[in-house]
């Protein structure tokens, strides 16, 4: 195969990167809200793929994220685990960076590449980009608006950030009495900050250098939140979104090389050709039309 495709189906957009076969990235969908309708964005996009006819008609194709299992299984692709996905990232395009802040739109994520360890946000939607994008409506502003807003605090609030509930009961109360609404803002992103390093990470190292990626990672109050927080300058890297999506596709390379080199030398002997047939065909091409097809009726 010539070219890699990775989506990365999240719960509010889908990410697609697209790699050659020597691991370079050729192409990158810009982050796109997927309006509850994932399957519908990425019919649109592989029929855009295959039209222009830049990467070919046929291409591996691999899914990560919380929605990508169930698209994976319709396109009979690959389905790839998203710690798993952006670590094949981080370690292939940073390869000094230690620690990962990982924020998306239903879950949080660290990762300690040193120590092969990970943790992630539990059942509450505290500290997540949906629980951001809610409280941005609730001042009558986009997630970009309340940024902005967030910015110009000098003396931010102070706020509960580990329940949703309790930050949210903060907020009313803070209003009622008159805090500024930039105060508020920050407050709630410092807030966040505070439960990732307690309620996620509990202990463990932030080990420099720290990338932050995922869709919050667009959001520069987080930024300064996090840079203040754990007294680090936060890295946030050229396709901090595309991170899953880019792992995804690598790893589906990295699979298909580690398969052609064992077929390639391995002695066979009677009774083993079915195993080596099974591994050589594991990552098999995909129509990118065909796909589109499947999609478009799912």
């Amino acid at each position: 195969m010539d070219h890699y495709i990775g989506y990365d189906i999240g719960a509010i957009s889908v990410n697609r990167a697209v790699i050659n076969r020597d691991g370079d990235i050729v192409d990158v969908m810009p982050y796109t809200r997927h309006l509850g309708e994932p399957a519908k964005l990425i019919a649109a996009d592989l029929k855009k793929l295959q039209e222009g006819s830049k990467f070919g008609q046929t291409a591996g194709i691999a899914f990560t994220g919380l929605g990508g299992k169930t698209l994976a299984s319709v396109l009979d692709a690959d389905f790839i685990n998203e710690i798993e996905a952006i670590t094949t990232a981080v370690k292939k395009l940073h390869v000094n960076v230690r620690s990962v802040i990982e924020i998306g739109g239903q879950d949080s994520k660290f990762i300690d590449l040193d120590a092969g360890d990970y943790a992630m946000n539990e059942l509450c939607a505290a500290g997540t980009g949906s629980f951001l994008d809610q409280q941005a409506t609730r001042f009558g502003l986009t997630i970009e608006q309340f940024s902005d807003l967030a910015l110009k605090s000098v003396k931010p609030s102070t706020i509960a950030g580990r329940c949703s509930v309790f930050a949210k009961s903060d907020m009313i109360h803070l209003q009622q009495e008159a805090a500024k609404d930039e105060d508020i803002a920050l407050g709630l992103c410092y807030a966040m900050a505070r439960s990732f390093k307690s309620g996620i990470v509990k202990g463990k190292k932030f080990e420099p250098p720290i990338i932050f990626c995922g869709g919050v990672s667009y959001n520069r109050a987080m930024i300064r939140a996090f840079n203040e927080i754990l007294r680090q300058d936060i890295i946030v890297p050229e396709y901090n979104e595309s991170q899953g999506a880019i792992g995804a596709a690598l790893s589906l390379l990295e699979k298909e090389t580690l398969a052609a080199k064992a077929a390639k030398n391995q002695s066979i002997l009677p009774g083993q050709e079915g195993s080596a047939r099974e591994e050589s065909s594991h990552n098999q091409k995909i129509n990118l039309l065909k796909a589109f097809q499947l999609l478009e009726k799912y």
